[in-house]
């Protein structure tokens, strides 16, 4: 007889409330670990990179921008609404997004790994769907590298405040970003259609992702998005013209912190961007 705890549920595979099954859920959300796991790396190969930390996973990158929907013959999804992604880089299971990031990237500084850190959190922030920011995300939580934390006691568990200070940076960081997508509906389209309609992908270098969003609803007319994981200054060729930069890698919110001129942008290492006119 099988161990208590050790079986899994008797329903058949395509009774299950599971990602390949979404489209007979149409109101149910599931945590996209496509997006998770292009982010990150691959959540139980703990030595794995993901592409915030210099992976080439541009195209499971994109997957997640369009909340893993059936956007085109090449970026493919489970989900039939942008609402069933829920677009997350860690949660209460498994590395916390800092520890994670301290195995895959241990050669790097404390100052890249923040960098990391930031981007991370700007793909799921400015991704459509649904964001989940796991507590202590916006300040480098760490669980002292253990993975698996339940029978583990407060010293690991517990959130250390103090970190807040420490990483006030990240914190004010995803604080504005959190503002720029509840004041701006241009990442929140709410179907399918909208999507495909509005949000287009730009030509870009590797291990860079770039899209464009015109959405007639939203204050800014013309929104582009920027990630570069690459550890150096990447240009990014972009329509012609006067743009507003309100993301880089050190800032984040709705106000203008610069202008750019002209049809490129140059994107700082390790970096997110958003531009506006």
């Amino acid at each position: 007889m099988a161990k208590v705890g050790t079986l899994n549920t008797y329903l058949e595979h395509d009774k299950k409330a599971i990602q390949m099954n979404a489209y007979k859920t149409p109101n149910i959300g599931y945590f996209n670990d496509i997006i998770r796991d292009a982010i990150r790396g691959h959540t139980f190969e703990a030595e794995k990179k993901g592409f915030a930390g210099g992976e080439s996973k541009e195209h499971d990158i994109k997957r997640g921008v369009v909340a893993a929907i059936n956007y085109d013959e090449s970026l493919k999804g489970p989900f039939i609404s942008p609402d069933q992604s829920i677009n997350y880089a860690s949660c209460h299971d498994n590395h916390t997004l800092w520890d994670k990031i301290s195995i895959t990237n241990k050669e790097d500084s404390v100052e890249e790994r923040v960098r990391i850190q930031k981007l991370s959190q700007a793909i799921v922030l400015t991704s459509q769907g649904v964001p989940f920011i796991h507590l202590g995300c916006d300040f480098c939580r760490t669980k002292q590298g253990h993975e698996n934390s339940y029978n583990l006691p407060d010293i690991i568990n517990s959130v250390d405040w103090d970190r807040k200070y420490e990483f006030r940076d990240v914190f004010e960081y995803v604080k504005g970003l959190i503002r720029l997508r509840k004041e701006h509906p241009a990442f929140r389209l709410n179907s399918c259609e909208d999507i495909k309609k509005y949000l287009k992908f730009l030509d870009c270098p590797s291990r860079t992702v770039a899209f464009k969003i015109d959405y007639p609803r939203d204050a800014w007319k013309e929104i582009i998005v920027i990630y570069n994981s690459n550890k150096s200054a990447v240009d990014i060729k972009i329509p012609n013209g006067v743009w507003n930069v309100a993301v880089d890698g050190r800032l984040a919110g709705v106000d203008a912190l610069y202008k750019i001129y002209g049809d490129k942008v140059k994107a700082a290492p390790i970096s997110a961007m958003v531009l506006f006119r």
